[in-house]
Order: C-alpha cells, then sequence, then structure tokens
C-alpha cells in the first residue's frame, strides 16, 4: 500500500506481449504451461485465451504496480489506514467469500440529499436587454458573416434580424438575436431564418446582399431545408416560435418553390432592365 511497486505479488505482474502477427498485447498470465500460456488481457474482466509459445515473439513483464501510488493521501486519519491493512490482510487471508462478507451494504454508501430549503435556482442563461428586448449594447445586435477560412478574412457581414417594437419606431437594420442555422444552395443563395421578426431571408453568397424575405407565422428557430423533386428545388423551415426569443408558439412547416415555368409570367422590358433580377417570387405552403 505505501510503495505498491516495491513488491508485486505473483498473478499480478502486468505482462506486455508481442506476438508474432505484429500485435501487443497488455494483460496477466493466468498460467504458465510447457507449450502455451494462458493470458487474460487488462482490458478483458474474466475472459482468458490460450496463446502458444510459438506466437510469442517477446514478453515483458512491468516493474510497476497496476495498484496506482498516493493512495494514502486520500485517507483522512491513521484509524482509516488501519482499517485499510486489516481490511487487506483479512481478503488475503479470507478470498473472495470474505471480501463479500466485508462489503458494505448498499445503504451506507448511498448519496444522502438533505432537505433543506432552496436558496438559489439556476433559471439558465438570462440576456441584459432593453425595455423592447433589445441586447443593453451597441447595434447590430446579430449579424450574418461569410468567412474565407484559406485565408481567414470575414468576406463581408450584413446586420441579420429586427425588433418589431424598434421597427415600429422607425429603428431598422439592427440585427438581432438569432437561434438557428443557414442552409446555402449550389445556385449561390443562403437562406436563413431564426430571428424575432419571424422572417426568413434569402442572400447573395458572394455579397451578403438581401434578396428575398418572408413573413412566417411564427419564428423558424431552426436550420432551412432544401431538396429537389422531380427537378423543382424546394426550401422548407419549421415555423414553431417560442424559445429564446421569447416569441408566439407555432406549429407550421412552411415550403416554397419558385413558380412553375408554364405559371411564370413572361418578363417585360422593365424586368429585362432591371438591376434586381434576383427578385424572387417564392410561392409558400403551410402544413399545419
Amino acid at each position: 500500500v505505501l510503495e505498491p511497486s516495491k513488491v508485486i505479488r505473483s498473478g499480478y505482474e502486468q505482462v506486455t506481449l508481442l506476438l508474432a502477427d505484429g500485435h501487443t498485447v497488455l494483460g496477466f498470465i493466468v498460467e504458465e504451461r510447457d507449450d502455451s500460456i494462458v493470458f487474460r488481457e487488462s482490458a478483458a474482466k474474466d475472459a482468458t485465451v490460450v496463446i502458444p509459445h510459438s506466437d510469442i515473439e517477446a514478453r515483458k513483464t512491468s516493474e510497476m504496480s497496476i495498484m496506482p501510488t498516493g493512495q494514502l493521501n486520500q485517507l483522512a486519519s491513521r484509524q482509516d489506514f488501519l482499517d485499510l491493512v486489516r481490511y487487506l490482510i483479512d481478503i488475503r487471508e479470507g478470498g473472495l467469500k470474505r471480501a463479500q462478507e466485508l462489503q458494505p451494504p448498499t445503504s451506507s454508501t448511498a448519496l444522502s440529499i438533505p432537505k433543506t430549503r432552496v436558496r438559489y435556482l439556476n433559471e439558465g442563461y438570462q440576456n441584459f436587454t432593453g425595455p423592447d428586448g433589445e441586447p443593453a449594447l451597441a447595434p447590430p445586435w446579430g449579424t450574418l458573416n461569410a468567412i474565407d477560412l484559406v485565408k481567414g478574412e470575414i468576406l463581408w457581414r450584413v446586420p441579420l434580424g429586427e425588433y418589431p417594437e424598434l421597427v415600429a419606431k422607425g429603428i431598422r437594420n439592427t440585427g438581432a438575436l438569432s437561434f438557428g442555422g443557414a442552409v446555402a444552395t449550389a445556385g449561390g443563395l443562403i437562406f436563413i431564418a431564426g430571428t424575432p421578426d419571424e422572417k426568413i431571408r434569402g442572400f447573395e453568397k458572394h455579397s451578403g446582399r438581401l434578396l428575398w424575405e418572408y413573413q412566417l407565422p411564427a419564428g423558424g428557430y431552426a436550420t432551412p431545408s432544401t431538396y429537389m423533386i422531380d427537378g423543382r428545388q424546394y426550401l422548407v423551415i419549421a415555423a414553431g416560435g417560442g424559445g429564446k426569443n421569447g416569441t408566439k408558439s407555432g406549429d407550421s412547416v412552411i415550403a416554397f418553390a419558385l413558380p412553375e415555368l408554364d405559371q411564370a409570367a413572361p418578363p417585360g422590358p422593365a424586368d429585362a432592365a432591371s438591376e434586381k433580377p434576383w427578385n424572387w417570387n417564392l410561392r409558400s405552403k403551410s402544413m399545419t
């Protein structure tokens, strides 16, 4: 106990075996035979294997005990040490049966939690906000960012989301706390919701320019999904509301898609000369 590695009892020496197939195993020799050994790996509880001597390239016995040093530092008194020594002597002489007899009842080691008055309670992460729910610091309060992963540089950063209470006062483009991820498409678009104004937005991937937004029936605090059916691409967002932004709850899943080719109006002269060719007219469908 004082110096575990000074004398290692026979059968408790940890042995490393180098096998002919190149594998290395660590464990204990249970029995030494003329042509083989009975071996128990350290990771195995009771299972043993028979390994022929011809399969063993080399073996090395560790000079370190499997019992860690410094165990006595965890004892509180001299009496604790004497009790430990007495216990070790008893189980050495009496074996497993004696060890089971000395096992304390579960009730004596169970954690006892006193029934006292609760003085403190963790209610989670609380934001420091202003009177309209906005963070109590200078805006922007939320941004959508594009990062060049090769150079480690920010390519662009734009405000994401608004607070309806501030919009009513004429305060716009402040950004907001958002709880939802973004999805990027192969066509160079980024879609994201998650803001307290309960909108989903589409941005131009290379510039961050806002191309499209839609007022959801409830906050879309989730990551949008996109998929293809019969060559037509769809965008879907779960509008469940509630959550950390504290907006109203909902039970909708909203799907968007571009109009079918036979339903889309042909572009007129003004459309052809428009400076906003990405002003999409996405159609939505609610599935509650």
